[in-house]
């Protein structure tokens, strides 16, 4: 009878067992309003796609599969993972913006994976970071240099080069150009911006044919995030003032759109170094942005960015009391920027299962630039538009994937400052295609554009990427290739412009070509249980034809193109240490060294900083409500040009030390405190023969150093 009893149970478990295991698991996707989702992708933990939901949103896995994890992926939709499958699993995906889609751009994660760097609101909220300039001043990889020694514009470097030669894109595409390249940074307000991703080296074919030495890209505030009030107010003890405001709306369940606005002022007249100039200028700044996102179920989405602004400024003599030579007319520089911008993103998913998706991104641009430089007129316009369709798919699965694309642009810049005038009208016509290909611990992408110039003819631009990681703890990238650009003349070399020099410059339009190739190594790891990541790269860039600033005769400013052939070079090491859950330290340093001919000569490009240390050291109390983050950076010696036909000087090493502390009483609100150039060191010889600016050897144009000395601030945020 036990017998009977005890295998009676055992065959009663064996076919529970036999119906469990043979039981199907149902999946049911939709989005955050409960409609079905249907072409979501099925994917298990090998990676491999086992189907898509139907029409109601329903996917059954077979038995197969259970124990399994399973990822539920769709163009437009935010991955969700599944970890062990229940008899039922109901999902909402969330729908992420238009940027996000594998067309328009990368997360975060992956574009660190990628070595790109990203500057998030975290990095971005150490400082006031009240415009873009402001907001690179913890990062080693780009260097915000001053144009000139009056009026107080600023300008990027990266990897030892101008910033012309790097690209500034607005959530993926091209963004301040031309004559805006010198203005740009103070046209970017700081809280406006969401993140900054800076990639070093040649960039991908996708992004243009000119951005030789690196790319940053700026995310702006999304209209679905900002849909509460966020005002920001800033002012420091200089009475520089700036206001910010954001605000969203959702006007249905599909379409988002939010309102960004900000002002700047400064008033006040400093002289600290007493050389009768003004340290900055007293100016005025404005600037709308309207965003606009449209994210359909069906697979189409609608991204758009319209953006006025105007900057004001005044610079120049403000004492006359000890000149020498003083002849009744003072020397000012005003400056008057306007523009408008516009950019659109179309979206279309074609086959989800593919992943193929098509767009369409079309931009405009149209900006001036008036005022004068005492009695020098100065009369910039420029007109920009261009429209890029853009297709992508993958190949084979995830291993492999292919963007294929076209560009056509049209530039039209008329620069004028006195008797000096340059203009260019640009039609390029441009094919680029990118191949993805990923194996286990590798990752290639070779990519290879072609662009006609109207004027110039012909140009190729093969790139390639490979990047190794063999572990997690380690990844190895490289990549290189070639790239090409037209120079806006007389905006790159106007700080040089502020000057009694004479002037010669080329009267034809020609393309800059140059390589670039680097290696990069990251690799983390643990050091006495703090957790750490070291990132070290070397990048050079060979030129071919490059325009040069010649400062070498005194008195005299050649702008020419270089036939000889030039090279930059740049070596960076950084490391980043979590020293446990409240502290945090970031130690890095650059090398860059740029070798131009001059007249036969090989000589470092004057004014580059060859050296440069920082050090960031983050705290953050265990609750989260006071944060203390202070940088010290120690810049490095820079060549100054020959002046007076005498020995060749440089520059001494120097320290700048910014500090701030934030109270942050809850999620909504953030109140700083804070100090930039805490020691209030600067550049105190900054103008030459300053005393008399009628004298040939007048020039401001010799600026390696800061202008203005110690700025303490206060500020707060709020979200209501």
């Amino acid at each position: 009878m036990k017998f009977v009893i005890k295998n009676s149970i055992l065959i009663a478990f064996s076919v529970f067992a036999v119906a469990a295991i043979g039981q199907d698991y149902k999946i049911e996707v939709v989005n955050i309003e409960g409609k079905p989702i249907e072409k979501v992708l099925v994917i298990d933990e090998d990676n491999k796609t086992i189907g898509a939901t139907d029409a109601k949103g329903i996917f059954i896995v077979k038995p197969s599969v259970h124990g399994h994890d399973i990822r539920l992926k769709k163009i437009g939709y935010q991955e969700e993972l599944i970890a062990h499958l229940s008899e039922y699993n109901k999902v909402a995906l969330k729908v992420k913006s238009l940027n996000e889609v594998n067309i328009m751009g990368n997360k975060t994660q992956e574009l660190r994976k990628e070595g790109v760097e990203v500057l998030d609101k975290c990095e971005l909220g150490k400082l006031a970071c009240c415009n873009l300039a402001e907001s690179l001043e913890n990062t080693n990889t780009v260097d915000v240099n001053y144009s000139d020694g009056i009026t107080g514009g600023r300008e990027i470097q990266m990897l030892g080069l101008a910033g012309s030669y790097s690209s500034q894109m607005n959530e993926g595409m091209p963004y301040h150009r031309g004559i805006l390249s010198k203005i740009g940074l103070e046209l970017v307000p700081g809280p406006w911006i969401e993140s900054i991703g800076i990639s070093k080296g040649i960039g991908s074919v996708t992004n243009g044919y000119d951005n030789i030495s690196g790319a940053m890209n700026l995310e702006f505030l999304k209209p679905k995030k900002t849909l509460d009030w966020h005002l920001n107010g800033y002012i420091s003890e200089i009475a520089k003032t700036d206001v910010n405001l954001v605000k969203g709306f959702q006007l249905n369940d599909k379409l988002h759109t939010n309102i960004l606005a900000h002002t700047s002022f400064s008033r006040m007249t400093m002289d600290n170094n007493h050389d009768g100039f003004t340290d900055m200028p007293v100016f005025m700044n404005l600037n709308l942005m309207n965003k606009w996102n449209y994210l359909s179920e069906s697979g189409f989405r609608f991204q758009a960015m319209l953006q006025a602004s105007s900057y004001e400024n005044q610079a120049g003599q403000i004492d006359h009391s000890h000149h020498t030579s003083h002849t009744g007319s003072d020397y000012i520089i005003n400056q008057n920027h306007k523009s408008l911008q516009a950019q659109f993103k179309t979206g279309w998913e074609l086959n989800s299962e593919k992943e193929s998706s098509f767009a369409i991104l079309y931009k405009f641009n149209y900006a001036t630039q008036g005022g004068d430089i005492v009695s020098r007129i100065i009369n910039n316009n420029q007109v920009y538009a261009s429209i890029s369709p853009i297709y992508y798919t993958n190949l084979s699965g995830e291993n492999s994937k292919i963007k294929l694309g076209l560009q056509s642009l049209y530039n039209n810049e008329h620069e004028r400052i006195g008797s000096l005038h340059f203009n260019k009208k640009e039609f390029v016509n441009g094919a680029f295609g990118e191949w993805t290909g990923k194996r286990e611990n590798m990752t290639v992408i070779l990519g290879f554009r072609g662009d006609y110039h109207n004027e110039l003819g012909f140009f190729a631009s093969p790139r390639a990427t490979l990047i190794f990681a063999p572990t997690e703890s380690h990844s190895l990238k490289f990549n290189g290739g070639f790239g090409f650009k037209t120079p806006t003349i007389l905006t790159e070399a106007f700080g040089f412009l502020i000057s009694n020099r004479t002037v010669q410059m080329p009267s034809n339009l020609q393309a800059e070509r140059a390589f670039n190739g680097g290696v990069s190594y990251k690799f983390s790891y643990n050091l006495f249980g703090m957790a750490s990541t070291l990132d070290a790269s070397y990048f050079l860039t060979l030129f071919q034809n490059q325009l040069i600033m010649n400062l070498e005769t005194p008195e005299l400013l050649k702008i020419e193109y270089l036939r000889e052939k030039s090279r930059a070079q740049s070596f960076q090491i950084d490391n980043d240490m979590k020293i446990n859950a409240n502290w945090s330290l970031r130690l890095s340093y650059k090398n860059d060294q740029t070798l131009v001919v001059y007249d036969g000569q090989e000589k470092l490009l004057p004014l580059l900083k060859t050296d440069k240390f920082l050090a960031n050291l983050y705290w953050v109390s265990t609750k989260e409500k006071w944060r203390f983050s202070t940088t010290l950076l120690v810049n490095g010696r820079a060549r100054i040009p020959n002046m007076s036909l005498a020995s060749e000087n440089f520059s001494p090493w120097y320290p700048i030390v910014h500090a701030q502390i934030n109270y942050v009483p809850n999620d909504r609100m953030d109140f700083y405190i804070g100090s930039e150039n805490i020691f209030a060191y600067n550049q105190y010889d900054r103008i030459q023969s300053f005393e008399n600016t009628n004298l040939k050897s007048f020039d401001a144009g010799m600026i390696w150093g800061p202008m203005d000395v110690r700025r303490m601030y206060i500020g707060g945020k709020i979200s209501f």
